[in-house]
């Protein structure tokens, strides 16, 4: 019986490790491609983070480079958005630091003055879009 009781907590505990680090099965997720490039002003605005959240899915998450282009991630290994309406924020903790993660893997200038001039709105679901299977160009202009 204890032996039982182990193995049961050994499988659950293995099978959290995947769902937490993006391990768990993909392939019964439609997933759209979603790329396009952040502007303020007509100026790249580098280094912001944004969160694509499906409705009845996972959220998606992307970070813009030097050029303000973005490629949005579903999971560490999986790029995408889950098909279907997706409301589109910028991850207000963009605002705090640079951290060290698996979406900051490159070296961006980041301009802490030009984040602060980003209207609070666009830290909520500031759009919706369709997320259709194949490729999606998202572009988004701040103004």
């Amino acid at each position: 019986m204890l032996r039982n009781h182990l193995h049961l907590h050994f499988v659950l505990a293995i099978s959290a490790v995947a769902l937490l680090t993006g391990c768990g099965p993909t392939s019964s997720v439609d997933l759209g491609q979603v790329s396009g490039t952040v502007t303020m002003n007509g100026e790249p605005v580098p280094g912001l983070v944004l969160i694509f959240q499906p409705v009845g899915g996972r959220p998606s998450y992307g970070r813009t480079d030097n050029n303000g282009h973005y490629t949005m991630r579903f999971t560490l290994n999986h790029d995408g958005v889950k098909t279907g309406k997706a409301g589109i924020y910028f991850d207000p903790f963009t605002l705090e630091a640079d951290p060290e993660s698996p979406l900051n893997t490159e070296r961006v200038e980041v301009d802490k003055t030009q984040f602060k001039k980003i209207p609070k709105e666009f830290f909520e679901v500031f759009r919706t879009e369709v997320i259709e299977p194949g490729s999606n160009v998202i572009d988004i202009d701040i103004s």
